[in-house]
């Protein structure tokens, strides 16, 4: 009777605490999340936002990431065939090769699945695809007939584009905080494949890995911020 009694105010004691811990993780039960990457902004010149959805109860997600590039610029730089030759004023430093306009978008279909039972660490991986526009101060190689012959001849500067097709495939690790609130912060780092093709006879871009062009692995790491909704 006694045992019966401890074991009463016990589970009478532990109930609440139970409740408590089970409301803490109330987050990982949201269906939805909507989330921002403040980051792309300031070094990719790109708006990009992450759309994720449970897939049912488990520790799936499934994540669609919608970016959009836009950048206007003044450039120092002009472009001969496939090479850069300084222009008006000294080199600046940068991330990547010097260009008049960027514009462009692309999406991220990954794969989402937490891998503890806060739901706080995961693994992600999945596919991307980006389509970009890069305007340039350049000169190209134009034709032209002259008395029955045709001659070939560098055209005066102007405002060329080249066109970017860039896919890429994910793998990243990631730290999800968690909270019963509404509000959603994460941090991710990891690597991604890309692969770029352009236009012949134009600058590619891709001189390293920070280019908009670049071909091979790079280090991918950032932070989201945003909602979950039920």
């Amino acid at each position: 009777m006694k045992q019966s009694c401890f074991f009463l105010l016990l589970a009478t004691l532990l109930a609440p605490m139970q409740v408590k811990a089970q409301n803490r993780y109330d987050w990982s039960q949201k269906k939805y999340t909507i989330t921002i990457q403040p980051l792309q902004i300031v070094l990719r010149n790109s708006l990009r936002l992450d759309f994720e959805v449970r897939l049912a109860d488990g520790p799936g997600w499934l994540q669609f990431g919608p970016a959009f590039y836009y950048a206007e610029r003044e450039s120092d730089h002009l472009y001969v065939g496939e090479y850069r030759y300084h222009y008006w004023y000294q080199d600046n430093f940068a991330f990547n090769e010097p260009f008049t306009k960027l514009f462009g978008g692309g999406m991220d279909v990954n794969y989402k699945l937490f891998l503890n039972d806060h739901r706080s660490i995961y693994f992600l991986s999945g596919l991307s695809f980006t389509r970009l526009n890069i305007s340039y101060w350049g000169s190209e190689w134009g034709d032209f007939e002259e008395d029955g012959l045709s001659y070939s001849w560098y055209q005066h500067t102007k405002e060329l584009c080249q066109r970017i097709n860039r896919t890429g495939a994910n793998l990243l690790f990631g730290f999800q905080v968690p909270s019963r609130h509404l509000f959603l912060f994460d941090m991710f780092g990891g690597f991604s494949y890309r692969y770029s093709t352009s236009q012949k006879n134009k600058p590619s871009f891709g001189e390293n890995a920070f280019s908009y062009g670049y071909t091979g692995w790079v280090f991918v790491t950032g932070f989201r911020v945003g909602i979950g909704i039920k």
